[in-house]
């Protein structure tokens, strides 16, 4: 599973999320009673909490998927020309040799993916996240609907908590996982936003102190709307988005090394782009 499958399939248990939630936003209105407020809080958090299982099941199958391809070997010259003038096998010989390289040893240590850990999500939680919601609804007139934007704001905590399941199933068992180097964030929206962008640009967090290449991997926060996905580190060499990040790293320093700056410069090459496309369909 590439990442880029996988935050497909991450936007599917969203989308999920989202035809299930944003009715039952839709239902509240200004000045909640504290009963009204704890139904809606009791309604919603099982559609949250589902998202997160499925956020987290999908990661631990995006985990294994990145740890066999990154810790597999490389083919040799002879292993090519063997598989060249090998005969097809049948299906019962390739299923044999799948299990093989399943088992195949890497590192000295049988290539056995780590238990991917599951967080904890506790109803209060989502009450804690939901308390600016609260607030606005307070804002509005007794009995009025809450706006589109309200709407839109609270559909979007709720598909970061989902997501934040998948991101800490993969830093989790990155920590965990004797074989893992670390993690790396990847941006694989159309438009990230500048922040984003700076963390991708900082390349693998590396879970070892010692052998920490960037940044010590404290806090890797995402905001509401955001897309970004974790991916773990296997191989300094070979891991996706590695070209990306070191694209980025180079703009980074090129801009000034500050955020405000790598905001300016970001800000330049869209505009530069917006031109220029501009400039071509007026041409066509």
């Amino acid at each position: 599973m590439t990442p880029e499958e996988y935050r497909r399939r991450q936007a599917a248990i969203t989308a999920t999320l989202r035809a299930a939630l944003a009715p039952l936003v839709r239902t509240l209105r200004g000045r909640p009673s504290q009963a009204q407020w704890a139904a809606f809080l009791d309604a919603a958090y099982p559609a949250i909490y589902r998202a997160r299982v499925a956020s987290w099941q999908l990661a631990a199958d995006f985990y294994a998927a990145q740890r066999r391809a990154q810790l597999a070997p490389a083919p040799s010259r002879e292993t090519s020309r063997r598989d060249a003038t090998t005969p097809p096998t049948s299906g019962e010989d390739a299923s044999r040799e799948e299990s093989r390289e399943r088992l195949t040893p890497v590192n000295g240590a049988r290539d056995e993916t780590p238990e991917v850990p599951r967080r904890n999500y506790p109803p209060r939680a989502l009450a804690a996240a939901y308390r600016p919601l609260r607030a606005r609804l307070d804002a509005l007139d007794e009995d009025e609907p809450p706006p589109a934007t309200v709407v839109e704001s609270a559909v979007r905590v709720a598909e970061r908590h989902a997501r934040d399941a998948g991101r800490e199933a993969v830093v989790d068992a990155a920590r965990h996982d004797p074989a893992a180097l670390g993690y790396a964030r990847r941006a694989l929206s159309g438009n990230p936003c500048a922040f984003c962008l700076m963390l991708v640009s900082r390349g693998p967090v590396y879970k070892d102190s010692s052998a920490a290449l960037l940044r010590d991997g404290s806090g890797e926060p995402y905001h509401d709307g955001c897309s970004c996905v974790a991916v773990p580190v296997f191989n300094r060499q070979a891991w996706p988005g590695r070209e990306e990040a070191g694209q980025l790293e180079a703009e980074w320093r090129r801009s000034g090394g500050t955020l405000a700056e790598w905001r300016r410069h970001l800000d330049g090459q869209r505009h530069q782009q917006t031109t220029g496309d501009s400039e071509t369909s007026t041409a066509s």
